[in-house]
């Protein structure tokens, strides 16, 4: 999700700053980035983490992924990110949210 709003393929932060963002101790975050890392999604240095597999990483995420996106585009009424034909129109039947 932080991809979809910044544009660079590297994303400058520490394990520390996404530990305190998630609320959880920073080995975990460590221990994730690793997995991901032996996963070949993505590739973790110090203090940035490189997106490899954009479409692995989504479905890596279990479902996870996707419906806080669409539900942005549609409150925002935009479609950010990086492919933009891949957050799902809203039917105008919908109500809108003021």
């Amino acid at each position: 999700m932080w991809d979809d709003r910044v544009q660079p393929d590297a994303l400058t932060v520490t394990h520390d700053f996404v530990a305190l963002l998630l609320g959880v101790h920073r080995p975990g975050v460590t221990n994730a980035l690793h997995d991901l890392e032996g996963k070949g999604l993505i590739q973790s240095t110090r203090g940035a983490v490189r997106i490899l597999d954009r479409e692995g990483l989504s479905l890596a995420a279990n479902g996870f992924y996707g419906v806080p996106e669409a539900e942005y585009a549609r409150s925002m009424g935009t479609r950010r990110g990086r492919n933009p034909d891949s957050v799902p129109a809203f039917s105008s039947t919908q109500p809108e949210i003021l």
